[in-house]
């Protein structure tokens, strides 16, 4: 693909050599305008590969929404739109991010009148249509980022909702990206949006060997094993990410490693507000969070460089999660990083089924 000159002098500035296999892929169908899904490893450039292309086609003389990205938590719109500042830099263009009703009323005549991109989660952008509609007619594509999560969080049906109010007359394309893009999922979308896209699936191409390293459980004490974990010669930490599955654990895990001393810890959960969850994706930027407590939810899609261990305090319930969990690390051009799995003897069949559906992944003692 011909990329506009300022475009590729954003790509020397951050110094991209090469596209990337899921960007060579989906670069091509998007330019065509082709619908798509796309399942490939969590870090393999998925963002990118839908950016470039549609940034690409934007019409800067016209006024009109072109683009719009749904993705589904508040902290993907934020790293989204850090990413589209980054890019602003070198190819100017109107976009809205709309994380909290804040931005709308400080920012609604840019989202009225100049934005070419919005993202938002599909809530809050369903909400601000009913509330001040604006005219969509020049829309050419929507992206759904992380489908898998908006499906699980049954909002899948008010995207297809949101399209279908915009009685729009131009026909748009559809691309749907994840790294758990199952085949279920697949023909639901297929039956309710009408459409056969191409499909685009790297998992098996890209997916790397890895190793999970199962860690017995001491005396039943599951904080005292990770405890002992934490503090073996096993273990040198630069940035640790310890996953389990609810909120309330989330906070008993951190109390705990508290009170045995353990130095730049945080933990994050639905339970902090925006202002909160800055701060802490402020503190892991600038390398002052060795530790972090948090769920699938919370840490789902986000952007964690230099994660040197990854700990299952236990297993998802949603055992697609786990691919996204350990995808944290050994991401591209990032440092192999370890993967721990407190091992309760009634996981058994849950690592059995693990193993059926990803055969790059190996359990040891």
């Amino acid at each position: 693909m011909k990329l506009k000159l300022n475009l590729n002098n954003y790509l020397k500035a951050e110094k991209f050599n090469d596209f990337l296999d899921v960007q060579k892929e989906v670069f091509p169908l998007l330019e065509k305008k082709k619908d798509l899904f796309c399942q490939s490893p969590t870090g393999t450039g998925k963002t990118l590969a839908y950016l470039l292309p549609i940034l690409n086609q934007i019409e800067k003389d016209k006024k009109g929404v072109e683009i719009v990205i749904i993705v589904p938590t508040n902290e993907l719109v934020q790293q989204l739109k850090n990413q589209l500042l980054k890019i602003n830099k070198y190819f100017a263009f109107d976009f809205f991010a709309i994380t909290k009703n804040l931005d709308y009323e400080r920012e609604k005549n840019k989202y009225q009148k100049r934005a070419k991109i919005i993202i938002s989660t599909i809530e809050k952008i369903f909400s601000l249509q009913k509330k001040n509609p604006i005219d969509y007619k020049t829309l050419k594509y929507l992206i759904v980022d992380e489908v898998d999560m908006i499906y699980h969080f049954k909002q899948l049906d008010l995207v297809k909702d949101f399209i279908d109010n915009l009685n729009l007359k131009n026909k748009i394309t559809y691309a749907f990206f994840s790294a758990t893009l199952t085949e279920d999922l697949q023909n639901k979308i297929r039956k309710s949006f009408k459409i056969n896209p191409d499909v685009i699936d790297l998992n098996s191409l890209l997916e790397k060997k890895i190793n999970i390293n199962l860690v017995k459980i001491f005396d039943n004490d599951k904080l005292k094993s990770l405890k002992n974990l934490l503090q073996s010669d096993k273990i040198n930490p630069y940035f640790v990410i310890i996953f389990t599955n609810k909120n309330t654990e989330v906070k008993k895990i951190y109390d705990f490693l508290i009170d045995n001393n353990f130095k730049n810890i945080r933990y994050f959960n639905s339970n902090l507000n925006p202002r909160q969850r800055k701060q802490i994706f402020t503190e892991i930027k600038n390398e002052k969070i060795i530790y972090l407590v948090t769920t699938d939810l919370y840490a789902r899609g986000l952007d964690f460089s230099g994660v040197s261990h990854i700990i299952n305090y236990d297993l998802p319930v949603d055992l697609n999660y786990f691919k996204h969990r350990i995808g944290r690390t050994n991401r591209v051009d990032d440092l192999k990083g370890k993967i721990y799995l407190l091992n309760d003897p009634k996981d058994q069949k849950k690592i059995n089924l693990i193993k059926i559906k990803n055969r790059n992944l190996t359990f040891k003692n």
